[in-house]
């Protein structure tokens, strides 16, 4: 693969220098076309395997079974733009692209992440309270209901096992109940959690016991369990000493600091002293926590929420409750701070729906994380909505335009039975290319056109020969496109101003992008705990716990997860809106700030305009169904189905499927 990279780079170039790809107007219809980077390759190496995108003029079986005939194989079937996708040799690719069958044949070519990390780095700290709780929600012994973990399982400190071994168990009314009918050893049982560099540790709990009656012999002392701690998880301390007389309930509260010292190996343990050794007796204990103040060490809070006015919406009670979000990316990872979440990859190189990479999660937590591990200070648009991550690259961030395509098929194909209406797009095309000409804005459309609203970032720029606002999806006139501001580390809008990286301007087809601004620098979100962004830029991360759990980036991938969470929201409290007029919502009922048209939430859930964006665009020319264009103004897109498009007239010439390229996020800022 690294071979065929560094031949398809170099090859790339080439074809960039030799004009092989078609930018401006939409091409005349005619035969298809081999790029000059794949004829170059099957020149010197025909034999070498490469990954092809091809289209067929009519049935993709028969295309498949021509794929197939020359030693290919096909990866993927892209209904959605009659399109597959395979891998062969050269050679045959050079052959199969000359057969009247195919519309139009392109290398689909790996990229890795752009730009590399940058800017300075941390020093402040904060406070934040957190908590370790177990409720007992069902009868297992691991449950970790709290903001922050605890570091085991319940364990039965006299066996030595699962408390299961012995005399304790979660019963029927959800509660930890402890007895000593066997008349062994009394029974105890522990719990570990890290308190280093906590303070202030409360221990509360709910109890309900039973114990001797007046007609017992108390010569030996009355039913009594204890409450203990320790620093070591082995000597422990007494903190109190409860005896029981018939049946009792309560609650109870002890501040551990006044009687150990807070280590990483802090642990409680409820022991019968005494007694409830008679059947009938026991002790029982629910809602167990800890509660502290842990300093957090890294950069300033999150200002987004203050300076969009999410907090306002949120107090009309909408936080993006039954509205489905697609987050096309790396993946997610599971994380406390995902309440609703459903993963997906479409990566035929990746063995795992885990975002390893590390940018989708990050991007997910903007959209709907809920803050649990950083006690709310992180939280996102929209916590409530159900996220789908549709994982699109492999474990090092490498992606095909063929499964972001793919992983939109499968938006189309099941937005019914996730009520998905938003999809998020941080990502980009590595080319510079009309949407007339690429298939990712097509298929972008035809979502759009199907009901679903398209967010896209912009995209940065460095220098680079590639300036990301000539690139899809970004560059689609349909969708919603979104640059990033720099908020200058306050909750006030009219002091920010544009991030320098953020691209803006018109595209080669001459639509004005971004659209819409949103906070992108110096954003805090959900560190996925599968990538190794916490080694690799230490300086980035915000610890809680004692564990990497959030971290810091800047860029356009940061600013479009606001938009799309904003638009979840505004879809909870009207969801008859359609695409075209969510647009025009959000880009009108703005703030202005810097000359910028500036996301505000809150004035987007307070105006009742109707209106409709996208008036008289024409669609991609790779949607037409003949030689000539509908006539596109006026047009109810939302009552067209695109899923009926003849696609035996459709003009795929010049097409260039490339990479995705992840320029939206910005290391430098």
């Amino acid at each position: 693969m690294k071979k065929l990279f560094k031949r398809f780079s170099i090859l790339f170039a080439l074809a960039l220098l030799l004009g092989a790809f078609g930018l401006g107007a939409a091409p005349a219809f005619q035969a298809a076309q081999l790029q000059p980077a794949l004829a170059e390759m099957a020149a010197s190496s025909p034999g070498e395997t490469v990954r092809v995108m091809v289209a067929a003029r009519g049935e993709r079986a028969e295309l498949a079974a021509q794929v197939e005939s020359l030693g290919g194989e096909v990866v993927k079937d892209l209904h959605i733009i009659n399109a597959l996708a395979a891998e062969m040799p050269a050679g045959a690719a050079v052959e199969l692209a000359r057969d009247a069958s195919v519309a139009w044949l392109s290398l689909d070519g790996p990229v890795v992440s752009t730009g590399k990390p940058g800017g300075k780095g941390g020093g402040s700290t904060t406070t934040t309270t957190v908590h370790v709780r177990d409720e007992f929600s069902t009868p297992a012994y691991n449950h970790n209901d709290g903001t922050i973990n605890w570091l085991s399982p319940w364990r039965e400190f006299d066996d030595d096992g699962l408390p299961s071994s012995g005399q304790i168990r979660v019963d029927g009314s959800q509660r930890l109940l402890l007895d000593n009918t066997d008349g062994g050893l009394p029974e105890s049982v522990t719990r570990s959690l890290d308190l280093s560099g906590a303070s202030n540790a409360v221990l509360t709990f709910n109890y309900d016991a039973s114990g001797g009656s007046l007609s017992d012999d108390y010569s030996l002392g009355m039913d009594t369990f204890t409450v203990e701690a320790s620093s070591d998880g082995v000597n422990f301390s007494t903190i109190a000493q409860i005896p029981v007389f018939g049946s009792v309930s309560g609650s109870q509260s002890y501040t551990l600091d006044n009687h150990i010292t807070l280590t990483d190996k802090t642990a409680i343990r409820f022991r019968l002293l005494l007694g409830f050794s008679a059947p009938g007796q026991f002790v029982a204990v629910d809602n167990v926590q800890v509660q502290f103040n842990l300093t957090v060490p890294g950069l300033p809070p999150n200002f987004y929420l203050d300076t969009l006015g999410v907090r306002d919406v949120w107090a009309k009670g909408y936080t993006g409750a039954g509205i489905g979000v697609a987050v096309i990316d790396s993946g997610v990872s599971q994380d406390r701070d995902f309440n609703s979440l459903t993963r997906i990859s479409f990566n035929t190189n990746s063995s795992t729906v885990n975002d390893v990479f590390g940018h989708g999660t990050h991007v997910a937590g903007i959209i709907a994380g809920d803050g649990v591990d950083s006690g709310g200070q992180y939280k996102g648009v929209a916590p409530d909505v159900d996220l789908i991550s549709l994982k699109i690259s492999d474990e090092n961030g490498m992606a095909y335009e063929s499964d972001t395509v793919d992983a939109l098929q499968w938006v189309l194909d099941n937005k019914d039975a996730y009520n998905i209406r938003v999809v998020n797009l941080s990502i980009q095309s590595a080319v510079e290319v009309s949407y007339h000409n690429s298939p990712l804005a097509a298929a972008t459309e035809i979502l759009w056109f199907n009901g679903l609203v398209v967010v896209a970032a912009t995209g940065n720029w460095d220098g680079g020969p590639v300036y990301p606002l000539n690139a899809p999806p970004g560059n689609d006139p349909f969708v919603i496109t979104v640059g990033a501001t720099d908020e200058k580390g306050t909750a006030r809008a009219n002091d920010d101003s544009w991030l320098t990286s953020s691209v803006f301007g018109a595209t080669q087809d001459g639509f004005t992008k971004p659209e819409i601004w949103a906070p992108g620098k110096d954003i805090y979100s959900v560190l996925s705990n599968h990538s190794n962004w916490a080694s690799q830029y230490p300086d980035r991360v915000v610890t809680v716990g004692g564990s990497p759990q959030y971290f810091r980036i800047s860029g356009t991938s940061m600013a479009t997860p606001m938009v799309s969470g904003a638009v979840a929201l505004l879809l909870q409290a009207e969801p008859n809106l359609t695409p075209d007029q969510v647009k025009y919502r959000v880009t009108s009922a703005t703030n202005w700030v810097s000359g910028m048209p500036y996301l505000s939430v809150e004035k987007m859930l307070t105006t009742s305009t109707t209106e409709s964006a996208n008036t008289g665009i024409r669609a991609s020319q790779l949607l037409w169904t003949g030689d000539d264009p509908v006539t596109w103004n006026s047009v109810n897109w939302n009552s067209v189905n695109w899923n009926s498009v003849n696609w035996n007239s459709v003009n795929w010439n010049s097409v260039n499927w490339n990479s995705v390229n992840w320029n939206s996020l910005d290391w430098t800022e």
